[in-house]
């Protein structure tokens, strides 16, 4: 095989590499953008009315340690207060298990970010690390990432 063929195999392989991330990060936007909506068009009356009839329960403890971990680890929590606040065990359940995936989700999104060579876009990286803490922007951190992933990858083919 030529040196050109092996190059071109090279970047077929990176390519193929590349668009599946995209997928993967387009799948997890979309998940993302579903769960936000979901909640956020919510008002609290509306997440009451959904909760299985257990108002007044006993919410148990774990849940406000689960809130405090992660305020201690810098993330918006705001989204929580009202479900615990509504003393309704399965709403609570559900809204912290749809937060605890959207930071799962920003950890997925901390980790590419990490492995993109991000010189001359140092500005572009620290917006979206600033951003990494908030789960309520997690669709447009997403976006973020997808845009700066794109133009890095312009930025490598026009340096072939």
């Amino acid at each position: 095989m030529t040196e050109d063929n092996e190059n071109n195999a090279e970047e077929t392989i990176e390519s193929a590499d590349y668009h599946k991330r995209m997928s993967d990060i387009s799948g997890l936007l979309k998940k993302a953008q579903s769960t936000i909506e979901e909640v956020s068009s919510m008002s609290k009356k509306e997440m009451i009315a959904k909760a299985p009839a257990e108002e007044n329960k006993e919410i148990p403890d774990e849940y406000r340690q689960r809130m405090e971990r992660w305020n201690k680890e810098g993330y918006n929590t705001v989204r929580l207060e009202p479900a615990l606040e509504s003393g309704i065990p399965g709403l609570v359940e559900r809204v912290f298990e749809g937060f605890e995936r959207d930071v799962e989700r920003l950890k997925e999104v901390e980790r590419s970010l990490n492995n993109l060579d991000t010189t001359g876009f140092r500005k572009r990286e620290a917006d979206i690390r600033e951003a990494l803490k908030d789960p309520e922007g997690i669709v447009r951190t997403l976006k973020h990432l997808i845009e700066l992933e794109i133009d890095i990858r312009r930025r490598m083919e026009m340096d072939i």
